[in-house]
């Protein structure tokens, strides 16, 4: 029964919320109807009291006069105007003693009060009293005073009926206002359950299909209070569930092809893999490979230990190296150790071993990977039985080699003495003889035969010089010390210095030669324009040399990203497949090229070398009996011209006026070499002192201290690094500047001189640029130079731009002219351009008493032979 009634109480949200307000209302109704009840009941008593007091009080104050005159038929007719009033029970006057005097009733008159409550009003003090105050009656006592001595007392009584009667009607109205109150707050309860409910029993229906499959349902309830939130969270609950199931199904899937892919590769491993129990060390998973080595089952080595299936000295050591890893739980690397296989006999294994760990850091389980290193071994011990022969054999040799050691580096140390000695020897003169050249060269009372003469001794000594930087340049690139160095350039300057040379030597065998230059070729460049030049004129040397009959051809053109391609070209024999394979070799030479009895067979090499230290590549297409063509491409990005123009050289004419007088001492044992830079040195303002060893520098300095210091570095009696290193620990020698002069033929030693405690270093033959340029960054002096127009003209010689206005007749016999540098021919034409434009002919004079003949070409209309460019 209790549960029945708890179920029908408690069984529904919405019976209970409609009991709840049920019982609220009705609870709340009673209380405050009994409430107004209850006021309104003291009110009326309240009320019955004042009025039997009022009453009273009126009565003691009209009668006063007849009890003193003892009227009594006085206040008979004073309580008969009482008898009227309602709800009077009764109405007397008493005297003193108790005695009624008179009263409503008149058959009380004469008796005597004798019950306690009226005893307790004659004993007490004179003042009202409310003898009686019950649901049924007031009884109100009220003293009659003379003075203040009470000589009797008026004593009224009220019934309640009237207010019982009302008090009931309230009550009446009251329980049927509370009901009415129950009844609507029932109904409204049951709305407002249902109301808040409904949406529960949407969820609790949402609920029982989701617990019977229905995966698709949602509640969708449109509600903003919290039902509605509820809702919308529940909904977002089934989404996620079902996305979590979705997951756990994908999970579960990935996880059973995962387990099917980790059983796989266990059972794949070629070595065998096992796990133990770390509590008792018995077998819970082996591979393939476990059962394939130890000759068993795996069902019969499940669930035992290595006491039961090993012999007793293999099974103790497995099981201390198990407690090992387990103690320690980290890896365990068990280099060898025996096993007994059933099938293979003893077997040597490598194996490790480490503890996997629970989620408290306990050892669980212990992972063990067993590789058979049996044949290993045995190979292994074979090889070391070979390994301390061949010691023994190396003992042998080692002597032999540290011989042929100690000779390689003796011959290396040989060839590089030699190297620097020769290339010492070689470059002294040669920086007396390209120095003087210069010198000269700033006469202006030269004739043309004089400055043709110097000329030919600049270009000759120039060619000596290439030729020493060739025989060095195999050196350097054997090394690894050859370098690039990269700076704006003008292509179209480089390109006619190597065609003027090349021509010559074609012409001489009776050979056609062309520069085709594609019109986007860009002028000016960037790159090492040394290198540049000696690449091409090996190559154009070699086709000129074995073209006999024919020509050839240089032409050039942009491939894109920067590059251009060089090829030349020419009608020779031809390279068959097997030289082309090393015709790149040093000292390689093809048949033909041995048959002409010239080079050594290095150009190629270096030309390669130096290609591809510039970021190209050189190479060869060719087929015997029909020519060849060596093609270079190489990194050559436009610059503007400005860049170039600001690396052209100028010529130094003096020290700018205003500056003070600089002292240099010039230290170099060769006379001829110290005359030529002290001589250099004075005409444009220098004071200048010489010294011709270490010694006399010494003594100089101590004498006057200079404020530069010229310092060869090789010299007899006391070198240049001794007489640098003693000067500076001299006072004040670390103040002058000191600047190093070197023929050496590898610039690899300033580092070395630089060390010494010299400031700068420059290598001979020197170049006059240089030395004004290294003191200008050095002492910080400053020069006034000749003045050079935009093409780098001398003084008087101004841009010749009127030739490409002259007739095509004359501009071709005078492009012959200045190609072959006959001067005499280029005079003649010069006659004859003089008829056609003065200036022209006054500015080509000029041009060529300077030996210009590249501006005379520069300045001429392109054109040339079939319409091909030869710039």
């Amino acid at each position: 029964m209790i549960a029945v009634l708890r179920r029908f109480l408690f069984g529904s949200i919405r019976r209970q919320l409609i009991i709840g307000i049920a019982l609220v209302h009705a609870v709340m109704m009673t209380l405050f109807v009994y409430d107004l009840v209850y006021r309104q009941r003291d009110f009326l008593h309240q009320q019955t009291q004042e009025r039997a007091v009022s009453l009273a009080r009126a009565t003691a104050a009209s009668g006063t006069q007849w009890v003193l005159s003892n009227d009594l038929i006085g206040m008979e007719e004073l309580l008969s105007g009482l008898a009227t009033y309602p709800d009077l029970r009764y109405a007397m006057i008493l005297a003193p003693d108790g005695r009624v005097l008179a009263h409503s009733d008149a058959r009380s008159v004469g008796r005597y009060l004798a019950d306690p409550v009226s005893l307790q009003l004659f004993a007490g003090v004179a003042e009202a009293r409310t003898l009686v105050n019950s649901g049924d009656m007031v009884d109100v006592a009220y003293p009659i005073l003379q003075g203040r001595t009470a000589i009797g007392w008026t004593r009224v009584a009220l019934g309640q009926d009237r207010q019982a009667a009302s008090l009931s009607a309230v009550t009446r109205e009251g329980l049927v206002y509370t009901l009415a109150a129950i009844l609507i707050g029932t109904l409204f309860a049951i709305l407002m359950a249902r109301g808040m409910t409904r949406g529960l029993y949407v969820l609790r229906g949402v609920a029982e299909a989701v617990g019977a499959g229905r995966r698709d349902l949602r509640a969708k309830l449109r509600r903003d209070d919290e039902i509605g939130q509820l809702a919308e969270g529940f909904d977002r609950m089934l989404e996620q569930l079902a996305d979590n199931e979705r997951r756990l199904r994908d999970s579960g899937n990935e996880l059973r092809a995962s387990r099917r892919l980790l059983d796989s590769v266990i059972e794949n491993i070629p070595n065998m893999l096992f796990l133990k129990r770390a509590e008792d060390l018995r077998f819970v998973l082996l591979n393939k490979a476990a059962e394939d080595l130890l000759g068993l089952p795996r069902a019969a080595m499940l669930g035992k230990n290595d006491q039961d299936l090993f012999p007793p000295a293999q099974a103790d050591f497995f099981t201390a190296k198990d407690r090992e890893v387990l103690a320690a739980q980290d890896i365990l690397d068990i280099a060898e150790e025996t096993i007994d296989s059933r099938h293979l006999g003893q077997r040597v294994l490598h194996t490790k071993k480490l503890a996997l760990l629970d989620e408290a850091g306990r050892p669980e389980y212990l992972l063990g990977i067993s590789e058979d290193i049996t044949e290993v071994k045995r190979a292994r011990d074979e090889l070391a039985r070979h390994r301390d022969h061949l010691e023994t054999l190396v003992a042998e040799r080692t002597a032999d080699l540290a011989q042929a050691r100690d000779q390689a580096e003796a011959a290396n140390r040989a060839k590089s003495v030699f190297l620097s000695n020769m290339s010492h020897e070689l470059r002294t003169p040669l920086n007396a003889i390209l120095g003087f050249a210069q010198l000269m060269e700033r006469d202006a009372q030269l004739s043309p035969e004089q400055r043709r003469n110097l000329a030919t001794i600049h270009r000759s000594g120039h060619h000596l010089l290439d030729l020493i930087n060739d025989v060095l340049d195999i050196s350097r690139i054997e090394a690894g010390r050859t370098t690039i160095q990269t700076a704006p350039f003008d292509l179209d300057d480089t390109l006619r210095a190597i065609e003027e040379m090349t021509r010559v030597r074609a012409d001489a065998k009776g050979l056609s030669f062309f520069v085709e230059r594609a019109a986007v070729t860009p002028r000016y460049v960037s790159g090492d324009a040394p290198r540049l030049r000696q690449i091409l004129l090996n190559l154009l040397s070699n086709a000129v040399k074995y073209t006999d009959r024919g020509g050839v051809r240089l032409r050039i053109a942009p491939v894109g990203g920067g590059q251009l391609r060089f090829e030349v070209i020419d009608t020779g024999p031809g390279i068959s497949s097997a030289d082309q394979r090393r015709i790149f070799e040093a000292f390689y030479q093809t048949t033909s090229g041995a048959a002409k009895g010239e080079g050594a067979g290095l150009g190629l090499a270096i030309s390669r070398e130096y290609a591809r230290l510039m970021g190209g590549e050189l190479g060869v297409r060719s087929a015997a009996g029909e020519g060849s063509t060596f093609f270079c491409d190489l990194p050559l990005p436009e610059v503007e011209e400005s860049l170039v123009d600001a690396s052209l050289p100028h010529r130094v004419s003096r020290l700018k006026p205003g500056q003070p007088d600089i002292d240099v001492l010039v230290v170099e044992d060769n006379a001829d070499n110290r005359e030529l830079l002290a001589h250099l040195l004075q005409r444009v303002g220098f004071q200048v002192r010489d010294a011709a060893n270490g010694e006399q520098a010494i003594a100089s300095f101590l004498t006057r201290r200079p404020d530069f210091i010229w310092m060869d570095m090789r010299m007899p009696v006391l070198d240049g690094y001794q007489a640098t290193r003693q000067i500076r620990a001299l006072p004040g020698g670390g103040e002058v500047k000191i600047a190093a002069l070197t023929a050496s033929a590898f610039m690899e030693n300033r580092e070395e001189i630089l060390a010494a405690g010299c400031d700068e270093m420059l290598a001979k033959p020197l170049d006059e640029q240089q030395i004004f340029e290294t003191m200008a960054r050095l002492l910080g002096v400053a020069y006034d130079y000749e003045r050079r127009d935009a093409e780098g003209a001398a003084p008087g010689v101004a841009a010749a731009t009127s030739l490409r206005g002259l007739p095509i007749e004359l501009a071709a016999e005078l492009r012959a002219a200045a190609e072959s540098l006959d001067m005499e021919a280029s005079r003649q034409v010069i006659e004859r351009v003089a008829a056609v434009d003065a200036a022209a002919a006054h500015t080509l004079n000029a041009l060529v008493d300077d030996f210009r003949f590249e501006e005379i070409l520069r300045q001429l209309p392109p054109g040339g032979l079939d319409g091909q460019s030869t710039t």
